[in-house]
């Protein structure tokens, strides 16, 4: 009741249907048994839902924009509503776990299980941010709204997170983003990047969608992240060029692969990747785009993944000998991992301390054509399981890491946001500011031709 005492803070009620997805609307059904709707019957809602467990919904209406986003893996749910015509943003925060309990003994009550789905209306808070304080502190927060805890949890979710800013002035170039990552729009993307204060941001592509063994039977389509392909980079960045530039992909075992890349490359693509298909790094199919990337003298971008994805990390020395004009960059859990000499190939995200000399280590400090992006969770937690480690690291290998982010979230911002982590990261560890600038920029213009 408290919530619809302050008007000023409440501006919609949520209703969440959990239950089987079979037992839905059809335009509502999802895999994940969830499915949101607003109050406002002119206004239908689309839903799609995603495999790492995210579902944005999308309210069509002339006047609002809603977007929902559950996360089930820390059991919240985050609701935004953009208004179309007046940019205002709204946010709110309630707890799904609550709903899950209630669903279950409910379920207990009935003494039998149901193949019908239980409908639980609850109230959320919505704040709008163009009015609200932004400055806010976590006890003027709860004051203000009068929730007590629920609104401490509410404020210290959404806008208490920790924030990654560059110092002023200072370029960040961002060598890894995707087009439409996990349906992000253009718009949220564009924003994305401003938050994070990254000045120029390499596109990287996915090449065609087919169903065959290098692309999973087709479940690495889209790089496994609904990832868009050359021509969609190639629109972003010719509209933004500033902004922008892009590399070209396609599946390497696909007949004209390498004429493919030929003609992205003659019409502004910057490079090759991300390469993220089932094959060994070193199989006839990859060594046929090394050459393209030889020829035309662009570096080529892997994702490295222990029996997934560019198989043969070990062998791969033999790659950087045989293409010395190929400037390649590694990436990805398996990339990462084997900056320590005692991995474990199977574990994706390490959290033991680093012994320095794994094979990543090495091939950066041996090979004058290997370099490192320091994107995604895989990037972020090689620099955070052992920061000592990091610091070391980083000043080591000053000429030969890059900034990336490889995040799919709309915040850009904040602990939802892996990239303006790893940004913080290098602010955090590399305290002399001329292996910072290399870092954050001055590595990515060596290697790429940025224009």
């Amino acid at each position: 009741e408290s919530l619809l005492e302050n008007r000023r803070f409440v501006k919609n009620t949520v209703a969440i249907c959990v239950g089987k997805a079979s037992n839905l609307p059809e335009h509502l059904i999802t895999p994940l048994g969830v499915a949101f709707h607003f109050h406002d019957p002119s206004s239908p809602l689309f839903v799609e839902s995603h495999r790492d467990g995210v579902i944005y919904g999308r309210l069509m209406s002339r006047e609002t924009k809603p977007e929902a986003r559950c996360d089930f893996k820390c059991l919240h749910y985050i609701c935004r509503l953009r208004c179309g015509d007046t940019r205002k943003l709204f946010c709110g925060e309630f707890k799904w776990i609550v709903l899950r309990k209630r669903f279950k003994r409910e379920k207990e009550k009935q003494g039998a299980k149901r193949d019908g789905f239980h409908l639980v209306l609850v109230r959320i808070l919505l704040l709008n941010l163009l009015n609200a304080d932004k400055t806010m502190n976590r006890r003027q927060f709860s004051k203000t709204a009068g929730l007590g805890t629920l609104g401490a949890a509410v404020g210290a979710a959404a806008f208490q997170a920790r924030t990654a800013r560059s110092e002023p002035g200072e370029e960040i170039i961002d060598i890894h983003q995707h087009v439409n990552f996990h349906a992000r729009s253009n718009e949220e993307f564009i924003d994305h990047q401003k938050k994070m204060g990254v000045t120029k941001t390499v596109l990287l592509p996915s090449g065609s969608a087919l169903s065959r063994v290098s692309t999973d039977r087709g479940k690495s389509n889209g790089l496994a992240a609904r990832v868009f392909g050359t021509f969609a980079a190639a629109r972003l960045a010719k509209a933004h060029p500033d902004s922008f530039a892009f590399f070209c992909n396609e599946i390497p075992d696909v007949d004209g692969a390498d004429r493919e890349l030929e003609k992205w490359l003659e019409n502004g693509a910057v490079g090759i990747g991300e390469q993220k298909f089932n094959l060994e790094c070193d199989s006839g199919p990859m060594i046929r785009l090394y050459e393209v990337a030889s020829a035309y003298e662009v570096p080529f971008l892997l994702h490295f993944q222990h029996e997934a994805y560019n198989k043969g990390f070990d062998r791969f020395h033999k790659i950087l000998e045989r293409f010395p004009k190929v400037n390649f960059i590694g990436h990805a859990q398996t990339w990462w991992g084997n900056i320590d000499a005692k991995h474990v190939q199977k574990d994706m995200y390490p959290k033991t301390k680093v012994t320095p000399g794994g094979i990543t280590d090495r091939y950066l400090a041996d090979y004058p054509n290997m370099f490192g992006d320091l994107s995604a969770g895989s990037g972020k937690n090689a620099l955070n399981r052992d920061e000592e480690h990091a610091v070391a690291f980083l000043e080591r290998h000053q000429d030969k890491l890059m900034l990336g982010t490889d995040c799919a979230d709309t915040v850009g911002e904040g602990d939802k946001c892996s990239g303006s982590g790893q940004i913080a990261n290098v602010m955090q560890f590399v305290s002399d500011p001329e292996i910072r600038t290399k870092i954050l920029s001055g590595n990515a213009k060596q290697i790429i031709k940025l224009g």
